[in-house]
């Protein structure tokens, strides 16, 4: 499973990005800069001293804001039709394959050249 990632030079294209798992199609959307910027904010812990990322806070937001297309309803409504809550509620009771490769998905176009390092 790959993902292509069209540029329009250095700047969003606001196109979604198509992928399956096995017969299962899921659409994401890149993250603004912004969005981006407070999710960092909200997933940055420090520890003894040290700088790191709750990588669980990253991937919820990263759920409620990218996945925008998904093959799953509840209680009757389309994906499209729930909240970013009712979402997250819905992703979650996923087996963990599932949601590892659409969190894989989500982190490639948002991160191409890995997680946040520091300098």
């Amino acid at each position: 499973m790959t993902v292509k990632k069209e540029f329009s030079g250095d700047f969003l294209t606001g196109e979604l990005l198509e992928f399956k798992i096995g017969e299962r199609e899921f659409k994401i959307r890149e993250l603004k800069a912004e969005e981006y910027d407070d999710i960092l904010s909200r997933s940055f812990k420090i520890e003894n001293g040290k700088f790191s990322l709750d990588y669980s806070v990253r991937n919820k937001e990263w759920v409620k804001l990218c996945l925008v297309s998904a093959p799953y309803s509840l209680e009757g409504k389309a994906w499209k039709e729930l909240t970013p809550e009712e979402r997250l509620e819905l992703f979650q009771k996923l087996k963990a394959p599932i949601r590892l490769k659409v969190i894989e998905q989500i982190r490639m176009l948002n991160e191409p050249e890995g997680d946040f390092q520091k300098n």
